[in-house]
């Protein structure tokens, strides 16, 4: 058995870890933007094929908006794109 400070001191790094990966992994948002944007289409094109409102796609794209599985699908597949989501 492990005391408070071995349990600590192994899942404080953890966090720390965790905390550099989420400020270093790209948004949902920025994905999707800088796919939308590679491809030359604008939000409202992409609007326009998915059914998502412009508006809700700006949100999306400022992460003012947590997107739902289903809505990524639909922007992914607006895109020409498959939505692949992993955990390694």
């Amino acid at each position: 058995m492990e005391n408070l400070q071995e349990y600590l001191d192994k899942n404080l790094s953890k966090v720390e870890f965790m905390k550099e990966q989420s400020e270093t992994a790209p948004s949902f948002g920025k994905v999707i933007s800088e796919t939308r944007e590679a491809l030359g289409m604008t939000q409202k094109e992409l609007s326009n094929r998915t059914g998502i409102p412009q508006s809700n796609i700006s949100l999306i794209e400022g992460d003012r908006a947590n997107p739902s599985v289903k809505i990524l699908e639909r922007l992914a597949l607006g895109m020409g794109k498959k939505l692949i989501i992993r955990f390694e």
